[in-house]
């Protein structure tokens, strides 16, 4: 991931030191979603969405 992509977050894991959170992204450079964990301190929330109208 890099600085500024736009990530959708799914779920939060805390292991007893550190918060982490499921997330999802496009990678242009891959051309594909790219899935994994990363630090929920990395973040910055930005809103939410819905697949619903």
């Amino acid at each position: 991931m890099i600085k500024n992509d736009h990530i959708t977050a799914y779920s939060t894991y805390h292991d007893g030191q550190e918060q982490w959170v499921s997330a999802m992204y496009f990678s242009k450079r891959l051309g594909d979603t790219v899935q994994g964990w990363a630090k929920l301190k990395d973040f910055e929330y930005t809103g939410t969405m819905s697949g619903f109208n």
